[in-house]
C-alpha cells in the first residue's frame, strides 16, 4: 500500500498544473466509507496521510471518529440503484451503508435526529463508536487525532513548504515537509499489519536535531503526543502512525 500511496502522491503533484491546488479526497457517499475499505486501524494513518499533504484534505462525514459502514436492509433501502438491481442483488448495488446517519452520541437515533425513524437506520455500532465518546480532552481518540491535525495544519510549512516521499520497506511511508526558517515535520505511516523499524536518522536527510517532537500520534501508539523521541530507531507496531517535527 505504501508503494502505491507514494506513486499516487509523486505522479498528482508532477502532472498538476502549475497554481493549482492539490486535492486529496479519500471517502465520500458512493464508496463504502475508509474505515471499512481500508482497514479500522489505519483510520488514524489515513487522516495524517490526508492532512498533511501540500493543499486541501477533504473528509467524508465520520472519518474523524473511525465510523465503519452501517447495515441497511432491503426493506430498509433507499439508494435507486439497489433498488432497481432487486432484492437478491441489493448489496452489490447499494450506497445506503456509507450514508447511514453520523453517530454522535449515545443517546436515540445515535443523537443524530429525535424522530422516530431516520431516512436511514443509526449503525448498531454508534454505541462503541460516537463523537461524543472521543471528545473528552485526555481520549486517546481518533477525534482528538483529528482535531491536533486540524490545528497543524495552520502551520507555515504544512501550507506553503516542500514535500517528498519515501518508502521504508513493504509498509511504511514517510512524508516530509520542509520549508526554511521554519520546522520540519514528518508523517511516518505503518500501513502495515505487522511490526516494523525505521531509522530516522535515514530519512529527512536535511534534519541535524538528535531528537524530534511528537505532534500526532496514532491511537494507542506507544510514543504519545507531546514527547520526544530520539532520532534513531522508531518501533512502530501494526498502523501505527506520527507527526514528528523540529519544532522542540
Amino acid at each position: 500500500m505504501q508503494t502505491i500511496s507514494k506513486k499516487l502522491i509523486d505522479t498528482y503533484l508532477e502532472y498538476l498544473p502549475s497554481g493549482r491546488t492539490p486535492n486529496w479526497v479519500l471517502g465520500n457517499h458512493d464508496n463504502h466509507r475508509v474505515a471499512d475499505r481500508l482497514g479500522a486501524g489505519r483510520i488514524d494513518a489515513l487522516n495524517i496521510y490526508t492532512m498533511t499533504l501540500p493543499g486541501v484534505g477533504v473528509s467524508y462525514n465520520g472519518e474523524e471518529i473511525g465510523q465503519e459502514d452501517g447495515f441497511v436492509s432491503w426493506e430498509e433501502t433507499q439508494d435507486p440503484n439497489a433498488i432497481n438491481a432487486g432484492e437478491d442483488r441489493y448489496l452489490q448495488f447499494t450506497r445506503d451503508p456509507e450514508r447511514t446517519p453520523l453517530q454522535w452520541d449515545t443517546t436515540k437515533n445515535a443523537g443524530f435526529s429525535t424522530a422516530n425513524k431516520t431516512w436511514l437506520p443509526v449503525s448498531d455500532k454508534y454505541k462503541q463508536t460516537n463523537a461524543k465518546s472521543q471528545s473528552p480532552a485526555n481520549a486517546d481518540s481518533h477525534y482528538n487525532v483529528y482535531k491536533t491535525l486540524i490545528q497543524l495544519r495552520k502551520k507555515s510549512t504544512l501550507q506553503d513548504g516542500s514535500v517528498a516521499t519515501q518508502t521504508v520497506g513493504k509498509n511504511v511511508l514517510v512524508v516530509t515537509r520542509e520549508l526554511k526558517n521554519s520546522p520540519t515535520y514528518l508523517s511516518v505511516l505503518n500501513l502495515g499489519d505487522q511490526n516494523e523499524v525505521v531509522d530516522l536518522s535515514k530519512v529527512a536527510t536535511n534534519v541535524v536535531e538528535k531528537s524530534l517532537k511528537v505532534e500526532v500520534a496514532s491511537v494507542g501508539a506507544s510514543n504519545k503526543k507531546g514527547s520526544t523521541i530520539p532520532r534513531g530507531e522508531l518501533k512502530l507496531g501494526p498502523n501505527e502512525a506520527y507527526v514528528l517535527s523540529t519544532d522542540l
